[in-house]
């Protein structure tokens, strides 16, 4: 361990201490403490989580206009700081792989788009607009809490905006810097199988993704071996204690003839269930205008 003595600036500190240690009255705390401050004066202060502690100022110095903190807890408040900042930059690191390795594979990803963009027609789709952006805007401090495990599952008709929220999603934590991930799950599971000796790495990153959506759940059969490794992924991110959300056109016992029985069981036990119910705005006629352009 290092002398914090022995560091270059302290060797006058050094012969203070010195010049007490081999005085003949033995050393005191009050002694040390005139060493190492000289003629500056001695406040204390109380910190109602770890008690007393002391600053020592020039004479003549009010210490109620001198900037100070408990050194206990400004220390534990820069550990905070940086294991927050490895959290970040551990998701950041993953959706960069995940996005590497989606784009390797040929998968194409949803583009994303923001929450001014969704304009709810029903309000089934209000209510989930509002819980979507709720669940963005305190994403982060849930991450860092540790209770970040609850995703979202939106369960809905073609074309009521269950892709475009997920995606909104994507769109805030992008700009907080911790981009999460949205891939079709018939897309991503040919993705992973694509190269056997890569799947484990493959697996390992979608784990630590900020946010994962799993798009179009249920939408094609997936056999046993893929079946697997969407039950993979969706061990790993609870054991990350990190969201994931699934969107499906399927529900009930359609929802359950489609997926393994305990992909659902996971699904249902760490989602919250958000069905969405609207028209269809894929429906919409294209004008003469849309044909031809406005002139």
């Amino acid at each position: 361990m290092t002398n914090s003595f022995k560091q270059p600036g302290n060797g006058r500190l050094l012969r203070k201490i010195r010049t007490l240690v081999s005085e003949s009255e033995p050393i005191t705390t009050e002694g040390l403490l005139k060493a190492i401050h000289g003629d500056k004066v001695r406040h204390i202060f109380q910190c109602p989580k770890h008690g007393a502690y002391s600053i020592h100022l020039a004479p003549g110095v009010d210490p109620k206009t001198h900037p100070h903190v408990c050194p206990i807890c400004a220390e534990e408040e820069a550990k905070l700081r940086q294991a927050r900042q490895y959290q970040r930059a551990s998701m950041h690191k993953a959706a960069d792989v995940v996005s590497a390795f989606l784009r390797d594979e040929g998968v194409s990803v949803p583009d994303i788009r923001t929450f001014d963009d969704y304009v709810p027609k029903t309000d089934k789709q209000r209510f989930a607009k509002s819980v979507c952006e709720r669940f963005a805007n305190g994403f982060l401090s849930r991450v860092y809490e540790g209770k970040a495990s609850t995703g979202i599952c939106m369960i809905g008709s073609y074309g009521t905006g269950k892709t475009h929220l997920s995606t909104a999603i994507l769109d805030v934590l992008r700009r907080e810097d911790v981009p999460g991930i949205i891939v079709r799950v018939a897309d991503l599971v040919d993705a992973l199988n694509a190269d056997p000796s890569k799947v484990a790495k493959r697996i390992g990153a979608l784990a630590k993704v900020s946010c994962l959506v799993l798009d179009d759940i249920g939408a094609s059969t997936l056999t046993d071996s893929e079946q697997k490794r969407i039950y993979q992924i969706l061990d790993a991110r609870l054991q990350a204690k990190l969201p994931t959300i699934f969107t499906s056109n399927l529900d009930g016992e359609d929802f359950a003839r489609a997926i393994n029985g305990r992909i659902v069981s996971r699904i249902e036990g760490s989602t919250y269930r958000m069905p969405i119910v609207g028209p269809d705005h894929r429906r919409t006629a294209p004008t003469v205008d849309d044909l031809l352009g406005k002139r």
